[in-house]
């Protein structure tokens, strides 16, 4: 496989993945992402409150369910602007359509489908840097001349990525475990399940489970999947009366399909996040690309731990 069809396809797969936890996110309203940061919302406020224009023209890039839109909207539309949301999946434009008072498109950050020049202001947090091909060119096309670009990066030393990482670590031991094995077998289609054996498994399963200690146990987004498909067993066992086993083997496959795009989710943030030196060549092309670097650094939180990487700049 060439580096560059190797590379759409990790695109690909990460758009997929995408895509199914935002149509998820539709259904149960749950959330794996961090909810609102404070510090992150503050710099927003603070990085686009000098835009002061009449009628702005604000981009927010990879803008998932709408959370920019919905902390800008307000601000802009007291000005009678409007705000374009933009991400690559279908499913979060079409949650945004429904979250929030901004223009939905779907789009490719690698090809932005707008004209030169067209917004006062663009706007990311924690999303440009999924694109793993040459994207800034495209942006700053869009931005008219003095116009804004207000970015929040994934940052290797970050607290978000370590919780990532160890969050991958599980996945990976989870996978390796007893558990896996016999929850995928429960699921398979080329077997006849009866009730007695699928009571007879659950609680093997259970028993596995246990044996993974602390990761079930602990609050994280792993051990949340886990306890979800625990508990849902359990209900089933207790009402096995109604039990139907063709629904129970295509919940246990959508599951399984759940499970690996939270994995490939998890592997994509952890191979976007930049180094510093990575920080800096992104700072550099901007640069060169004709954006003068207004404020940069570290987003910190309250406690001081790095939240991700900023940057303000404006186009010359």
């Amino acid at each position: 496989m060439s580096p560059q069809l190797g590379q759409d396809v990790m695109n690909t797969e990460s758009t997929e993945a995408w895509s199914g936890y935002w149509d998820l996110m539709q259904a149960s309203g749950r959330s794996e992402l961090p909810s609102s940061i404070r510090e992150a919302d503050h710099f927003f406020l603070e990085g686009t409150r000098d835009v002061g224009l009449d009628r702005p023209r604000v981009l927010d890039l990879a803008s998932g369910n709408g959370a920019l839109v919905k902390l800008l909207m307000p601000s802009i539309a007291k000005a009678e602007g409007i705000m374009v949301a933009l991400d690559a999946s279908f499913e979060a434009v079409d949650l945004g359509r429904r979250e929030h008072q901004g223009i939905a498109v779907q789009s490719r950050l690698e090809a932005l489908p707008f004209s030169e020049g067209t917004f006062d202001l663009i706007v990311s947090q924690f999303g440009v840097e999924y694109a793993q091909s040459m994207i800034w060119p495209s942006i700053v096309s869009v931005l008219r001349s003095g116009a804004c670009l207000c970015l929040l990066m994934h940052a290797r030393t970050g607290v978000i990525f370590k919780d990532y990482s160890v969050n991958f670590e599980w996945v990976k031991l989870v996978e390796a475990s007893s558990a896996f094995e016999i929850f995928r077998g429960l699921g398979a289609v080329d077997r006849s399940l009866t009730k007695e054996h699928f009571d007879y498994e659950a609680k093997q399963f259970e028993t596995a489970l246990k044996a993974l200690g602390s990761i079930v146990d602990q609050s994280s987004m792993v051990s949340e999947f886990l306890q979800y498909i625990s508990s849902t067993l359990t209900r089933i066992r207790q009402n096995a009366g109604a039990l139907d086993l063709d629904n129970l083997q295509a919940w246990i496959q959508v599951c399984h399909k759940q499970w690996r795009l939270f994995g490939i989710r998890i592997e994509a943030m952890l191979n976007a996040a930049l180094s510093e030196d990575e920080f800096l060549e992104v700072q550099e092309e901007l640069s060169n690309l004709g954006i003068r670097i207004k404020r940069v650094g570290e987003l910190r939180g309250s406690k001081n731990q790095i939240i991700g990487y900023k940057l303000i700049g404006l186009r010359r």
